[in-house]
């Protein structure tokens, strides 16, 4: 179970010490920065606006792609969602998480645990799909359209924030040109 945790970590580790660190310091004193950074929370990239919404897709799909995984694979769902908490790699939807799972584990349901948590770091239309599936008895075919959702999703946001980024790079070259 440590191993997991390690491995979920790393990614947000070397996209901390890329984004968020002095261009005078070591790339390794960035990552352990980046790693203090995260262990208590602190994510100022997630805060910028053209990365809010592909920040909040990055954390919440590998929840969605482990809970369907390990539910559909017949785990119950109070096991499962622990782990599923513990892919998500960005500390704040995390920590929501979190909450939820003591929610749920005290019985509430999966949705109303989520909603209880502010959100329980998921989409509004994740939490939509969830409650529908668990009131129709459906939670894995709701679970399974989720994370397609939010995968088709991911896929724009990545599409766009690499259109931004080409963009940003081309303006840049063009203004060191002139």
């Amino acid at each position: 179970h440590q191993t997991d945790d390690a491995f979920v970590e790393q990614p947000q580790v070397e996209v901390a010490a890329e984004v968020g660190h002095d261009a005078a310091e070591p790339p390794q004193a960035a990552a352990i920065g980046g790693r203090q950074r995260l262990a208590r929370g602190r994510e100022p990239w997630v805060s910028l606006p053209f990365l809010r919404e592909f920040a909040r897709t990055l954390a919440e799909v590998p929840y969605l792609e482990v809970l369907h995984g390990l539910y559909s694979a017949g785990v119950p769902l109070l096991a499962a969602h622990p782990t599923a908490v513990a892919a998500c790699p960005v500390a704040k939807p995390r920590q929501q998480l979190q909450q939820a799972d003591r929610l749920l584990q005290q019985g509430q349901p999966l949705a109303d645990a989520l909603s209880a948590a502010g959100g329980g770091g998921v989409h509004a239309e994740t939490l939509q799909l969830i409650a529908n599936g668990e009131r129709t008895g459906g939670l894995e075919e709701a679970l399974a359209r989720a994370l397609r959702r939010r995968q088709e999703v991911g896929t724009r946001h990545t599409a766009a924030l690499a259109r931004g980024i080409a963009t940003l790079v081309y303006v840049l070259a063009c203004a060191a040109a002139i």
